[in-house]
């Protein structure tokens, strides 16, 4: 940088008389101040590269500052770079005593998937500064992650105390209710949320997500509540929706654009890494907006698969989409709807001339800006809802899903019932999809199989009033505790697989099916029962199923669900057949063609493509 430019810290000065501060110790010392209050103003304005841009200037003249460590540390985290970590730790080790820096640091560590660490750095936050609003809320965000919902819930509650008007607050708790099974709970803090700011997209976003929980809600309840939140922020932003001037050539190469914060170990890793994998870079430049800033294994070999790697964590929505739409992109998929780090409101600018939602989300987004929802015959029959939807509905042929099983996966055992002379039943979803119409039919089914054993594994499920929870809604249906086993998540991913080792029947949650457990399951050659329902998130469960051919596990009905289960339980050498031949059905389904999904997705693709050309 000349020292005759603007200085880029914005404080309107020449370089050679701002930052460089080659007048005098004091002089520099006082534009060092400056220029990192400028930098702090950077990032609260969400302006990352214009901070980074800052601090590393302040650090060339003042490489020990522990502020500008400290801060740069923080930027380079949020803006997916190495070095982060060494550069909070050695603001640190100058300043040990600073309970933000400790806060930083647990922030960053969380983002590397060092969980147990992030909990210790936010702990020490706290002995330095106790009742520091950000780092009880981190912490309990940490807690939360790792399953100590208790403990999270108690930081909750004093933070209500110190800044009860916080939408981000209830937000956090109403996820916290929602991961607890505690429904209904959710939707209050979610509602209490919209009270405070009424076009929180997060809270709307988090009020979608629960109301697929909840049975008593119809199609026609999900697109309301959906609308709530699409109709008036694609209003605000109807401004800012872009022209494009993208060539209209239906035999071009396409350019696709995907939108994800989950390129990483996530469940919607295991259904688009095939799909990635598989492009026909020939016909299809391919392009990956990562909006999220951990990195692990998954992200490296995600950086390998696309031609373009954009990180785009640190951009705001405007940003992106002013990003996305000089890119040229022709199709922007979203993978994410409304859960966690979607940019939908960069989908509501309207940055590419096709839009379309897919794999991260089971309804519709509710948001007209996007033109088309991915899905096939058996999650969506043709004809049904399809006016409830946003979304024009692109039913691929036979499966809208393509499943890479994890490489820790270890082999198939013979089915557990054998060594242990009872059968046990199991599902290892999310405690928030244990509807107490589910509860009860898998009671009755226990009642109904002499000495037989639920297995249920979820994040927090092992511990605390979750646990205790868990244990009543059973026992309040006649089922002794003994015949339980509940677990908590665990992190190593051959461990958790293991585990379905440990059960001979898989058991479908229902209004809100399991996609990626049911997968792992049937990976696992335990046949998975699904029952049938009336809405996507209800039906996936019988796509699955389907696809892999057993058609004998897919019910239309709660009785025949329980009838299935019965006769299946009392079977076991049907059951050892099934299982040994689990993943050869796999292999040979649908559910694994790489190449022939991928190029259905890429004829659907060309065929919206095609419409867009003529209109």
């Amino acid at each position: 940088m000349g020292r005759n430019e603007p200085c880029p810290c914005g404080s309107g000065r020449k370089y050679k008389k701002c930052c460089i501060g080659n007048h005098g110790p004091q002089r520099a010392l006082l534009n060092v101040d400056e220029c990192l209050r400028a930098a702090a103003e950077h990032v609260q304005a969400g302006r990352l590269l214009d901070a980074d841009q800052v601090l590393e200037q302040i650090l060339i003249f003042r490489p020990d500052n522990p502020d500008a460590l400290h801060l740069s540390g923080h930027v380079a985290d949020r803006l997916g770079r190495p070095g982060a970590l060494p550069r909070i730790n050695r603001a640190i080790s100058s300043s040990p005593l600073n309970p933000a820096y400790h806060n930083t640091l647990g922030i960053a560590l969380g983002q590397s998937s060092r969980a147990e660490e992030a909990i210790a750095s936010f702990r020490e936050a706290l002995a330095l500064k106790p009742l520091y609003p950000h780092a009880m809320r981190n912490l309990a965000l940490q807690l939360t992650s790792v399953g100590a919902f208790d403990e999270a819930d108690d930081y909750y509650r004093q933070l209500l105390t110190i800044t009860p008007n916080s939408v981000d607050l209830y937000v956090n708790l109403a996820q916290l209710r929602q991961l607890q099974g505690r429904i209904d709970e959710a939707s209050q803090q979610y509602e209490q949320a919209l009270s405070i700011e009424s076009g929180h997209a997060g809270a709307h976003g988090g009020r979608i997500i629960n109301a697929l929980y909840q049975a008593s809600n119809t199609y026609g309840d999900l697109l309301r509540i959906a609308k709530l939140f699409g109709e008036p922020h694609e209003q605000a932003l109807a401004a800012h929706r872009y022209s494009h001037t993208n060539i209209l050539d239906p035999d071009k190469r396409l350019k696709i654009g995907y939108v994800s914060a989950d390129f990483r170990r996530h469940s919607v890793a295991y259904f688009i890494e095939p799909i990635l994998a598989c492009h026909n870079k020939c016909e299809f430049e391919v392009y990956a907006y990562s909006t999220g800033s951990t990195r692990d294994d998954f992200t490296k070999r995600f950086e390998k698969l696309v031609n373009h790697w954009i990180a785009v964590g640190a951009m705001n929505d405007a940003a992106l989409a002013e990003r996305i739409r000089a890119d040229g992109i022709d199709i922007l998929v979203d993978l994410s709807g409304h859960s966690a780090g979607n940019r939908l409101l960069v989908f509501a600018r309207k940055p590419a001339p096709v839009q379309i939602s897919w794999i991260g989300f089971l309804a519709t987004t509710g948001l007209k800006s996007m033109d088309y929802r991915i899905t096939d015959f058996l999650a969506d029959p043709l004809g049904c809802e399809d006016a409830l939807y946003t979304e024009k509905l692109i039913r691929l042929p036979r499966t809208c899903l393509c499943y890479r099983p994890p490489a820790a996966a270890p082999p198939v055992a013979p089915p557990p019932a054998g060594l242990n002379g009872y059968v046990t039943f199991g599902s290892f979803n999310s405690p928030s999809k244990y509807d107490p119409t589910v509860i009860k039919l898998w009671a009755e089914i226990l009642t109904a199989v002499p000495n037989s054993r639920l297995q249920l594994k979820g994040r927090g499920l092992g511990q605390g009033q979750l646990r205790s929870m868990m244990l009543q809604r059973f026992t309040d249906e006649g089922v002794d505790a003994n015949r339980l086993v509940l677990q908590s998540q665990e992190s190593d991913e051959a461990l958790h697989l293991s585990r379905y080792n440990e059960i001979d029947i898989g058991l479908d949650p229902f209004p809100y099916n399991g996609i990626t457990t049911t997968c792992e399951a049937l990976w696992m050659g335990v046949p998975v029962i699904a029952l049938r329902g009336d809405r996507h998130s209800s039906r996936m469960g019988a796509s699955l199923v389907l696809n892999v051919g057993l058609p004998e596990c897919v019910t239309e009905s709660t009785d025949e669900y329980r009838t299935v289960a019965i006769v299946l339980a009392n079977d076991l050498p049907h059951l050892a057949e099934l299982r040994s031949g689990m993943r050869a059905r796999m292999r040979k389904s649908a559910l694994m063609d790489e190449v022939g999904v991928t190029r259905e997705v890429e004829a659907a693709f060309r065929e919206v493509w095609w419409v867009g050309c003529q209109n």
